[in-house]
């Protein structure tokens, strides 16, 4: 173009556009759980929700675009030509709680057209409604057979009757429970360390690591925060007092020499026995206990008792000549070198049966509560 007096004109001018993508905007055609729907607790690795879409999706953008609250790490999974979009939790999710998700606009189509508009919803994981509950509390035996217990067998109808040795305590709930929370969901007042094996979905057995202590009241608490498989928890407490079912040991008679018998002695008290001093000061006695020992405790079980010189100071150490179990409730035993006393001075001898857990135990979660002792006193036949 020219001007009139001959020089070029060059022209330029703006002219605006609009780039229209002939594909139409996409929409979220469904979602699940839809918005404010109650559902269970998902667990780990569970899908959790479902989006719908009119149109292939950019993968990249949407999962941007995509917000999900308080649901862990976001693993997403596209199916049907990116029409379809999983969101798999990272978590196991909590019980009775809002989750909400949001998408935003900056969702793009595979063409590029953003979403027609933002969405978000929620859902709460309310469905399940019911706590988990103890129903019975029971001692447990072990068993070669299989049953409902698994390899145990109930021993009674309810652990308030009592626990006996090498029992266990088995409980079962009204739910599916935790195996994680089961572990350390028992404690016990006195202590009573032990594990828990889980038997089944619903039932559970808690094995002490030893035997409780003789005649001893319990508290066993199944702590409230116990959960179920789907998160709840129990709640309260579950409180029980039981007794152990071992008896303590007692010496029911002690029988020496000369038909000497004493029927329950008390612990302490001086006991005048005759001793053969001629025959290399030996004092002979029999004792019954009112329980019954194990065979394979019998030898250790004797070798526990200890009869030392006692007064005067300078009487000569005394050592244990013979030893046998006439029955499983008895032992006689033959001690040598003991002195008679003199006119004037008598002499004792101490006889001790150590007590506790680890002092003298019949093999069988028996023992005596506490030490028991008596004192010999060595008289020659002429008293």
């Amino acid at each position: 173009m020219y001007s009139k007096d001959g020089r070029d004109l060059f022209i330029s001018k703006e002219i605006p556009f609009f780039a229209i993508s002939p594909s139409p905007m996409p929409y979220l055609k469904s979602v699940v759980p839809s918005d404010g729907e109650s559902t269970e607790v998902f667990s780990r690795d569970d899908k959790v929700l479902e989006f719908v879409f009119s149109e292939s999706m950019d993968r990249r953008s949407t999962e941007a675009a995509l917000s999900c609250d308080s649901m862990g790490d976001k693993i997403v999974e596209w199916l049907d030509d990116d029409h379809v979009l999983h969101v798999i939790t990272g978590k196991t999710l909590s019980p009775w709680t809002s989750y909400r998700w949001s998408i935003s606009e900056k969702a793009l189509s595979r063409d590029g057209a953003p979403l027609a508009r933002a969405v978000s919803g929620r859902f709460i994981t309310d469905l399940d409604a019911e706590f988990p509950r103890v129903l019975k509390i029971i001692p447990l035996l072990k068993s070669e057979a299989l049953g409902d217990w698994g390899c145990w067998l109930p021993a009674d109808l309810n652990l308030e009757k009592g626990l006996g040795p090498s029992q266990g305590i088995g409980v079962e709930f009204s739910k599916p429970m935790d195996g994680e929370s089961l572990k350390r969901a028992f404690s016990f007042e006195p202590s009573l360390p032990g594990r828990v094996d889980q038997l089944s979905a619903t039932k559970a057995v808690y094995i002490p690591d030893r035997n409780p202590e003789a005649e001893t009241n319990y508290t066993l608490k199944i702590n409230g925060d116990i959960k179920d498989s789907g998160g709840l928890k129990m709640g309260n407490d579950n409180v029980l007092l039981f007794s152990s079912d071992i008896p303590q040991l007692k010496i029911m008679s002690f029988y020496s020499a000369e038909d000497t018998v004493i029927l329950k002695p008390e612990r302490g008290m001086v006991i005048k026995t005759y001793i053969d001093e001629a025959g290399g000061g030996v004092l002979r006695f029999t004792m019954h206990f009112s329980l019954p020992f194990k065979e394979e405790v019998q030898n250790d079980a004797a070798f526990r008792i200890t009869l030392e010189p006692f007064f005067p100071g300078n009487l000569p150490p005394v050592s244990l000549r013979f030893v046998r179990w006439p029955y499983t409730d008895q032992i006689r035993m033959d001690w040598e070198g003991l002195q008679i006393g003199k006119p004037g001075e008598s002499h004792y001898y101490r006889l001790v049966l150590p007590g506790g857990r680890n002092g003298m135990a019949n093999g069988d979660g028996s023992y005596f509560k506490e030490e028991t002792w008596f004192l010999i006193e060595a008289v020659g036949n002429e008293e």
